[in-house]
Parts: structure tokens; sequence; C-alpha cells
């Protein structure tokens, strides 16, 4: 049975090449011709609609706020699938790699004060020597809007999860995220009108950045599976 982050990867493409399909079918109409498109209602009436210009540069647009919301998600799952299987283990404290338990750490202390940090450290001392399971419930990674190329690869560099990148060039995939980000928060706080900025997008521009965003979250998933099942979290005996 596949993990649960590789199925929610799969439906979360599937939703985006839905949309693919619908902007193709919307870009491929001659709106200069005013051609309705006719269909039935739930009541069995039939009703119209007349494609614009319009409604192809704000479908075009939309599609960034759809693909942005693929890579946050996948990116949240990639955190929390390594955090589930640690708690869901029960892995004491000392086993862990020291990655994962600086990353604990710093979590537990931002916003602490000086007394409160002593405090705090002592009690982690306390769980490393009596090899006591800590649940860890997050590493205060601030994701919303923020997702790149570079904040997917730290968090993968901090998780211990590296591995191949299907990827000639990196500076490639980096300006794609960034594209794709950069679109998604302009649009999300409305700092740019959808119809707009879907003027200047080209159906075969998008649909080639959304093929380099799968493979990479491709080969970085697999990565993730094959650090999962081997446990890679987990530090070696010192011999």
């Amino acid at each position: 049975m596949p993990r649960q982050f590789l199925t929610d990867f799969a439906e979360r493409c599937k939703e985006v090449e839905e949309y693919l399909c619908l902007i193709r079918f919307y870009d491929d109409i001659a709106t200069n011709k005013k051609t309705k498109l006719k269909a039935i209602d739930h009541y069995g009436n039939e009703i119209d609609y007349t494609p614009s210009n319009q409604t192809q540069q704000i479908l075009r647009s939309s599609f960034y706020v759809i693909v942005y919301n693929l890579i946050e998600a996948t990116a949240n799952s990639i955190i929390t699938s390594v955090l589930d299987q640690i708690n869901d283990e029960k892995v004491p404290l000392v086993e862990l790699k020291d990655r994962i338990v600086i990353l604990y750490v710093r979590n537990k202390l931002l916003n602490k004060n000086d007394k409160n940090r002593i405090n705090y450290i002592t009690e982690v001392m306390k769980d490393v020597k009596k090899k006591r399971h800590v649940k860890i419930d997050g590493f205060r990674l601030n994701i919303s809007g923020n997702v790149d190329y570079d904040f997917i690869t730290e968090i993968l560099k901090n998780i211990g999860c590296v591995g191949r990148i299907p990827i000639d060039s990196n500076s490639t995939l980096k300006d794609i995220f960034l594209k794709i980000k950069t679109n998604r928060n302009e649009l999300a706080h409305g700092n740019k009108l959808f119809s707009t900025n879907g003027s200047v997008l080209i159906l075969k521009d998008l649909e080639c950045e959304y093929l380099e965003v799968k493979a990479f979250f491709k080969q970085v998933l697999e990565n993730l599976e094959s650090f999962l099942d081997t446990r890679r979290y987990i530090d070696k005996p010192k011999t």
C-alpha cells in the first residue's frame, strides 16, 4: 500500500492536470466569434455562456494558485510524514540524528526567555539521559506563502533526506518555483488582477513549468520513502 504522502501527491497532480485540460479547452476557443457554449442545468433548462478573452486570462492566472497549493501541501507533507513516523515509533530522543534533535530543540526554545530556556534544556538533558521519547510537534517552519526551491531543499537538508534531483540545471528549477510563488502571492494578496496577469502568460509555458515541478517532487518523494523505510532519522551506534 503506498504511503499517504504519495497518494496525496498523486491526487493533487490529478487536480492540476484536470485544470490544465479546462484551460486548453478555453484557450482554443476563438472568442472573437462570440460563440455560445450550451448546456443543460439541473432542472432541464438550456443555459449558455459566451467565453471571452478575459475568461481565458483569468483561467491562466489561476493556474499558479492551484500549482502553488500542490507545492505548499507537498512541502508540508514531507515534514509531517517524518514527524508522524518518529512519534508513532516513539523513538527516544537520544537515538535520533543530531539534526532532528536540533530542529526539535530550536523549535521549543523559540520565544522563550533565558530562564525558561535553561529549564527546558535541563529537561531535554534528562530526556536524553533516561532515553525517553518526546513528542515532536513541529519544526516551526513558516510555510505559508514562502515555499520555493530553496525552502524545500533546505527542509530536506535539515531533515537529512537528500538524493538525486532529475533536472539538468537547478537554476532553471529555481526560476520556475520562484515564478509560481511570486505569481501566487501577488494574486492572493490582490497586488495584480487575474486578467492582467493572465494576459502575458502562455499556456505551453504553464504546462512545461508544471511538468518540471512534478518531476522534481516525484524524485523528492521517492527519496523520502526510502528515507523513512530505512529509518535514516535514527543515529547509528558509534563503534
